[in-house]
């Protein structure tokens, strides 16, 4: 599955490497966009089947989407790099419920 993905970088990097010059390069330069569009058509498509999973989340649908939007918008608005903001909004959550469960007990 990942072999023609694959293929298609090596050849694009060699290409690269040999010419010098990826901007001049007009065959270079659409072939690496369109493997761009190609990848965020497989990460839109991922995502909108992840939507159907999370109304099966413990925490319900509600919290669910309000974290898919916090980590949009902490990766997207702040430019965090994306295992930075996952980490923070998990260790967010995670102290905010222990601490809820500790003040309700």
């Amino acid at each position: 599955m990942l072999a023609p993905l694959v293929i298609a970088m090596v050849i694009a990097m060699v290409l690269v490497m040999a010419v010098g010059q990826t901007r001049s390069d007009g065959a270079v330069t659409g072939t690496l966009l369109g493997m761009g569009v190609a990848a965020a058509g497989l990460v839109a498509g991922k995502a909108w089947r992840m939507i159907a999973g999370q109304a099966r989340n413990p925490l319900g649908r509600p919290v669910a989407f309000g974290l898919t939007i916090a980590a949009l918008l902490t990766v997207d608005l702040l430019r965090w790099p994306l295992l930075a903001g996952v980490l923070s909004l998990s260790l967010s959550l995670s102290l905010g419920l222990g601490s809820a469960s500790v003040l309700l007990a």
